[in-house]
Formats: structure tokens, sequence, C-alpha cells
């Protein structure tokens, strides 16, 4: 598909990094003998501070940057409460306010007392946003056939099955909750033709910016707002009919280079709408604070894009969930050459892992999974305003009580149980009324309200659902199914704890032989039943 823009509508590289602040708020000077130290292993920005008006203003300062805060137990109560501040780290080389703090603050990462054990939390929380932060993901292809995919949890998967879920939860033709600022800076993105999509889209810097960094940060709220118009987006993207080879410069972080090296033969997916020139004399640039790559990717009929005329240049722009393979990185002059190849390895991977957990939930619709995806990403907050969304949302047809139950999940991994119970409980209702009564299914609700009740400490109880969801599992599912290995694994925890050592062993292996009839190969649940 081409389409035809004007020379004022020339797309622009922008570098980009995420910055990670490390503030060290110490009043006491408790931590001097290390701050030599911490600035020489931390890459990011260390700034400190004794005085705590002069901490307060600068955190109030700080916009879309990442803050890590330092501080000793005794201050907590002063800084934890402002929203700039991703990470606690509580130093206390005393050692002695453990029994007294509580972790319901999020925020908190824990209390250490010694110095390497503070800078290796601090390097792993790094690590992790700066993986949530790249404009890459990655998936091991090999033998992943073999491998049952249910329980895989990364964004690649997540990019893989979002175009699907847009289309679903777009399925109504009704513009609804866009936010007012979107609204303010895009008056006509309710009243547009659909084929324009992708004109307006490269013809608004910002509106690229803000859809790509959403991308990025898998910020369902944003998204979800921008679905109709993301979904004409999409629809107007069509796979390509000829081989040809497409340049992309980017500048990347040390951590992002390093991450498609360790990756190389591997497949990559970019985070957002890539776009490419086919003119590979436009792409030379350079950068002086992060590594300049170019990306020469090589199209054929596994390529979905949009032919675009930018200016005096053909510029492609890829479907969101495109999937290369990485074939070479090379040096070259003051830049890096990775060759990609496209492929449809993404489109099989993703279809595997809604077979794998169809497998195991029957007849889950796509939103449903996508929902399960992210709670099992540990993204409990982003799980639950997707459900919130799905459930409030009466212009399509959603299983309810499984949003219901999706909603109990998020609020369980949260620790706020009597929430999930809440959920958990309308779901259990919703199945028991509903025409036929949907027995096998709420086994699955059964176990989780189990699972809340362990934790609380109301064992017996908890025995009770779990009895309950193991009957119901052993009536309605294969002998080696997966669910029944987790009401064997959790009844056998209950054994343990009142000190029925033969029964909870018998239940444990018990579990484990069904889980490695089902997975064959080693399997996170399997971990979990040998611990």
């Amino acid at each position: 598909m081409e389409n035809k823009m004007n020379g004022n509508e020339q797309q622009t590289d922008i570098e980009d990094e995420e910055n990670i602040i490390i503030i060290c708020f110490d009043p006491n000077n408790e931590f001097n003998d290390h701050i030599e130290d911490l600035k020489l292993q931390i890459n990011d920005s260390v700034i400190f501070y004794s005085e705590l008006e002069l901490c307060i203003n600068f955190i109030k300062s700080i916009e879309d940057t990442t803050i890590f805060l330092i501080i000793s137990p005794s201050s907590i109560s002063q800084l934890n409460n402002f929203n700039q501040i991703k990470n606690i780290f509580l130093f206390d080389i005393s050692n002695n306010s453990n029994e007294c703090l509580s972790f319901e603050d999020s925020k908190i990462i824990g209390i250490f007392d010694k110095f390497d054990l503070l800078l290796t939390a601090i390097k792993k929380q790094i690590n992790l946003i700066e993986k949530k932060m790249s404009r890459c993901c990655f998936f091991d292809q090999i033998q992943y056939e073999n491998k049952d995919l249910s329980k895989q949890s990364d964004s690649f998967l997540w990019h893989q099955l979002f175009p699907d879920v847009l289309l679903h939860l777009s399925s109504d033709q009704q513009f609804e909750n866009v936010d007012q600022s979107i609204l303010q800076q895009f008056p006509w993105i309710n009243d547009y033709e659909p084929n324009e999509a992708v004109r307006l889209f490269m013809k608004y810097p910002s509106l690229r910016e803000l859809i790509n960094k959403a991308l990025k940060n898998e910020d369902i709220k944003q998204l979800y707002m921008l679905r109709y118009f993301l979904r004409d987006l999409i629809q107007n993207l069509q796979f390509g009919k000829e081989n040809r080879i497409v340049y992309r410069t980017m500048f990347i972080s040390r951590s992002e280079f390093n991450q498609i090296q360790e990756h190389n033969g591997k497949l990559i997916m970019m985070k957002e709408f890539l776009t490419a020139n086919t003119d590979r004399s436009s792409c030379h640039a350079s950068s002086t604070k992060q590594i300049t790559v170019l990306f020469e990717i090589e199209l054929n009929k596994n390529s979905i894009f949009a032919d675009l005329e930018l200016s005096d240049q053909e510029t492609i722009l890829f479907n969101l969930n495109s999937t290369f393979r990485i074939d070479n990185i090379q040096p070259h002059d003051q830049l890096w050459i990775i060759k990609l190849i496209s492929v449809n390895d993404g489109q099989i991977i993703k279809q595997k892992y809604i077979d794998d957990t169809r497998r195991q939930f029957e007849d889950l619709s796509i939103s449903i999974i996508f929902g399960k995806l992210i709670c099992d990403m540990s993204q409990w907050n982003q799980s639950q305003i997707y459900f919130e969304y799905l459930l409030n949302n009466r212009s399509h047809t959603e299983d309810l009580a499984r949003v219901e139950h999706g909603l109990g999940q998020a609020y369980h991994w949260k620790g706020e149980w009597n929430q999930s119970r809440i959920y958990y409980d309308r779901s259990y209702e919703r199945m028991m009324k509903n025409e036929p009564v949907r027995i096998k299914d709420s086994a699955v609700i059964l176990s989780d309200i189990g699972e809340i009740l362990y934790l609380q400490g109301q064992t017996e109880e908890s025995f009770n659902f779990h009895t309950k969801a193991l009957a119901i599992r052993m009536k309605y599912c294969s002998p080696y199914h997966p669910h029944i290995a987790i009401s064997l694994h959790n009844i056998g925890l209950i054994f343990r704890i009142r000190r029925q050592d033969d029964e909870a062993l018998v239940f444990s292996q018990q579990a484990i032989l069904i889980q490695e009839k089902y997975y064959d190969l080693f399997h996170v649940d399997i971990g979990t039943s040998l611990t």
C-alpha cells in the first residue's frame, strides 16, 4: 500500500534513553565509607543528600526519570510517598530494624546490612528496568516446538498477542474513553477516515512518539484509549510481495546493544511501529552519547508493512509485531551493522502459546489469554487495569466470570487478598448461576480461594477448598492434566504443615509424576513441586 507524504512529514530519529537516578539520603553520614564505591560501580547518576528539604525539592523537580532511593529505615516515613520514586533500598548497617518494619510498601526492595548485597540488588533492578525500557525484545526459537509455552511470560509474547487483542477490543465502532489530553492534541481523532490512519500516523511526530512510548512501556491505559486508531493503522498494513533490503539507523544504549549481541541468531522484535528507508545513504548519522547501529533488514513475503513516499525517499512502516532473525553483527567505521531477516516465527510462537494455554483452559478468548499473560509477567497493576476495562466495556461480549477471576488473580498476586476474594466469589457465583452450571471451570476458582486461605493461615478451610477442586478435576479432566497436579501439590503443602510427612510426600510425588508426563521437559511447575 502506497501513501504519499509531503516534505514536511519526514520521520526523525531521536536519541531516547531511559535515565535512572540513584538518590542516597544520608543525614547522619552513615554511608560515607561507600560513596566512592557506589559511584564507581553504578553507571547511572548517583546523588547524595544530607538535608531533607534539598532532597525533597530535587525529587519534586524530576519528571520522566526513574528514581532509586537509598535511605536508612529511620528515614523512610519522610520520603516514601513520592510518585517519582520507583524503588526504595533500605541500608541498615546496624541491622536492628528488620523486625519493626513492614513491607506493605511495594516500592521497598529490601533491607540490606552489607554494601555488596545492596549493590547486587540495585544492579538487578537496573537490569530489569533496562530490559523493560528497551525498544527491543527477544525470543530463543530453538526447540520451542517441543516446549509448553503456557507459562512463558515475556514482552515478546505480549507484543505478538497485542494486535489480535486490539482488533478484538475495538470490534465495536464507537469511540469512547479517549483522554481529553489526546483530544486536545489530535482533535481529528474522533473524525477521520480509517484509510487515512497511516498518513496521519506519519504526519504527526507527537502521535508516533505517544503511541510508540505506550507500546514500549506496555501501557494498557494509554493503548486502550487509542485502540480504534491503532486498529485502523494495523488494518492498513499488508503483506509484502517482493524481496528487498531496507535500512534504519538507531541510537541505542550499551545495555540494549549487549542484549542484541547476546541474542545473535535469535529472534528480535521492536516494541514499536518500526520505520525504515529503502535508501541506505539516507541513514547516515552518529551519536556521541549512545551506540549507533544500522539495521539492514531483508524483507520477504513474511513482512507486513506499508509503503510510504516521504519527500525524495521511500519509507517502510512495519506492523508492530514484525519479527526478525538476527543474522549478523559487524562493526563498520563509527557504527555497527546489524543484519535482520524478516521471519514468520513470531506468528507460529504466538499460536503455540495460545494452543498450549487452551490445552489447560478450554475456550479462553484471546482477550482473557492476554490478561493472563500480563499477570504472569508480574505486571499486576496493568493486569488489574486491563481486566477492569473488560469488565466495564459492555460493547463486546466477554466471559465475565473469567474477567472477574482475572481481577481476583491480579489482587491475589498484589497481596490484597480480601479484594481478591471478593472477585473470586463473584466469579464462582456467576459460574454457578450459568445454564448449564460450569462445574469444571469452577475448580480453578476453588483452588485459588484455597491458596488465599493458605496464605492467611486458615489451613483447614484451605484444605476443604483444595479437596473440592481436586474432586472436580479428577472427574472432568484427563488423568495427567496439570491442574490435577496443582491440587495435589497444594494438598501436600497442607499435610506438611500438619506434619503428616508421609501423606505430604505421596501427594507431592503424584503431582510431579503428572507434570513430568504432561510437560515432557523440565517446566516451572515441576520446579515448584520439587521445593
